[in-house]
């Protein structure tokens, strides 16, 4: 997504067309939700009030993630069986792993992990967590995931004129080790799926 595009869209129709871009934009764009808030970030810095674009930004993303645990609530096994009838989910697989080994604590962490972030939500719901005990976990996780990727924003939106290429090269590492982290992440998991299943097998 440019910049010019997020700009113009918030310019012409508000705050509101920021929070409709987080709350379904991870159902229906492709579009890495990192790359969105830090880009609203780095406009913060220069067109946008940093507080009420961040405030958005939060309420857009906890938005996402209540609707995927809501819709686990209302809708989640006849989605699920009809996954499972088009064959085997990995992200689905990820997030259950996930959900196994570390219960509900794996609301606080689920949303660095790209891929899984809005799938743990749906199954929270889908087995009738609390929701006071989901919203506490899950939008603090959200908090710290979406401050980390908008501050970085507004630092390089401040310091790229007298530091084009440190701010560049700051968001980029920030980017790309959440992503690597949250990739190690996902593979370790699957792996150890994988060894589970293996001795199940055996056994």
């Amino acid at each position: 997504m440019e910049a010019e595009v997020l700009l113009q869209a918030v310019m012409d129709y508000g705050y509101i067309i920021l929070f409709l871009w987080l709350w379904l934009g991870m159902f229906i764009a492709p579009v890495p939700n990192e790359i969105i808030v830090s880009t609203v970030g780095f406009l913060s810095g220069q067109y946008l009030h940093p507080m009420a674009a961040l405030l958005t930004a939060y309420i857009g993303i906890i938005a996402s993630i209540t609707t995927s645990y809501f819709a686990g609530r209302l809708i989640g096994y006849p989605v699920l069986h009809w996954l499972q009838r088009k064959g085997p989910s990995k992200s689905v697989q990820i997030a259950s792993s996930i959900m196994d080994k570390y219960r509900v604590y794996s609301l606080s962490f689920s949303y660095f992990i790209p891929g899984v972030r809005n799938i743990v939500p749906f199954l929270f719901g889908m087995n009738r967590l609390p929701f006071q005990k989901f919203a506490m976990l899950a939008y603090s996780s959200a908090f710290v995931w979406c401050s980390i990727f908008f501050f970085s924003g507004l630092y390089f939106g401040q310091f790229s004129k007298d530091y084009p290429w440190e701010g560049i090269a700051f968001i980029v590492l920030l980017i790309g080790f959440v992503m690597y982290i949250g990739m190690v992440t996902l593979k370790k998991i699957a792996a150890n799926k994988n060894v589970k299943e293996n001795e199940t097998r055996h056994q």
